[in-house]
């Protein structure tokens, strides 16, 4: 029961008495009321937060048809243009759609002042932890650009996809002091961009693949070639290097020689035989081979025992070529093979017996069967080994 008393509310039940001045009763609310807008704004900022740290990608588009700018970091992502305090940007991805100008890392950066009314930003000075950049459909044809990379003290990822990249524009990338992989997928190249990567001092990684398909009435596209193999003789710590879809021949092949450093090499190219797989037998730490050509079941494959360090091989056919594959004599140090499109016989199997240390076998696209008197031969042969079958 409750009473008014020169301006006390009082309450009175249970054995207690509760009493509030009417101001203080306004008070209550207010505060009552400010801790709910707080709290609403503090968990407004958590989600906000937490939207933030799940995101992969963040889109600028700039204005005037200008190209994509994607910020890619493993964690909290920040608004490029906002407060940076606290944040990296550890890769940057520049994607140039279509209907684009021609850009370069300066063009970009007058980009940001048109649509930001700011001070011209040298991106090299925004964000100078970037260990990645890419670029997808640029035109990289101006001289100088390789010297921007160089600014990028922390750089060791360089990607370019559909990308023409012709002549000086990537001179002195040689002086970089970290870059260690170069990718360049489905580009337009000379090898005179190609000798610049080459000549990169810790360069330790280099993948240059070609379209699949090309159209008939379309001309040959760049690929690597014999000349682009020779090109890599300065390439001194080259440890990894993949061809996709290459030009490359026998003679090619036997050029890498002179990087001794090499521990993996891809080559897809449709010259490549048998002869071909042996030629970079002289490689005294490669570990791993995988080799697809037209003529590698030509009967020809001898002397593959003779690798010192292989321990992964992978030999594919590719369409329309020879799919017999005789006298097969493979290193004993191998513990991972994959035959892929070849004819094996029973004979042709029995050099596999031998292999102790095996661990991984594919036959997926052999006509080997699991229930063939050649697949019970090879699981009674190697007994540690997982032996995929089709």
């Amino acid at each position: 029961m409750g009473t008014m008393d020169r301006g006390v509310i009082q309450a009175v039940g249970g054995g207690g008495k509760l009493a509030l001045s009417p101001w203080r009763w306004r008070f209550s609310l207010r505060t009552l009321a400010i801790g709910m807008i707080v709290a609403s704004v503090a968990m407004a900022s958590v989600m906000r937060w937490v939207r933030q740290r799940h995101e992969v990608l963040e889109r600028i588009r700039l204005r005037g048809g200008s190209p994509v700018f994607v910020a890619r970091r493993p964690a909290l992502l920040r608004t490029i243009f906002g407060d940076a305090a606290g944040c990296r940007v550890v890769a940057i991805h520049f994607d140039a759609d279509d209907n684009v100008r021609e850009s370069t890392l300066d063009e970009i950066a007058r980009g940001f002042e048109a649509d930001w009314r700011e001070p011209t930003y040298e991106l090299q000075s925004m964000f100078p932890e970037v260990e990645t950049v890419s670029y997808r459909k640029y035109a990289m044809n101006l001289v100088g650009v390789g010297k921007k990379f160089v600014e990028w003290r922390r750089l060791h990822t360089l990607k370019f996809e559909s990308c023409e990249v012709f002549g000086q524009s990537l001179a002195h990338i040689d002086q970089h002091p970290a870059l260690r992989s170069v990718t360049l997928e489905e580009c337009k190249a000379d090898e005179t961009s190609l000798r610049w990567i080459s000549r990169i001092p810790h360069l330790d990684s280099l993948v240059i693949r070609t379209a699949d398909e090309v159209a008939s009435n379309e001309a040959r596209p760049w690929s690597a070639s014999d000349e682009t193999l020779d090109n890599l003789s300065d390439a001194r710590f080259l440890k990894r290097l993949r061809l996709g879809r290459c030009w490359v021949t026998n003679d090619g092949l036997a050029k890498l020689a002179k990087v001794a450093s090499l521990e993996e090499l891809e080559c897809i190219s449709p010259h490549v035989t048998s002869l071909g797989v042996r030629a970079p037998v002289d490689l005294p730490v490669l570990r791993v081979l995988e080799v697809s050509g037209a003529r590698l079941g030509d009967g020809r494959l001898a002397g593959l025992r003779e690798f010192p360090s292989l321990q992964e091989l992978c030999l594919d056919r590719l369409p329309d070529g020879e799919n017999r594959l005789t006298r097969l004599a493979l290193p004993a140090s191998l513990t991972k093979l994959t035959l892929r499109e070849l004819t094996l016989t029973e004979d042709e199997l029995s050099p596999l017996y031998e292999l102790r240390r095996l661990k991984t076998l594919d036959l997926t696209e052999t006509a080997v069967t699991s229930l063939s008197p050649e697949a019970n031969a090879l699981k009674a042969a190697l007994p540690g080994c997982t032996i995929k079958f089709p």
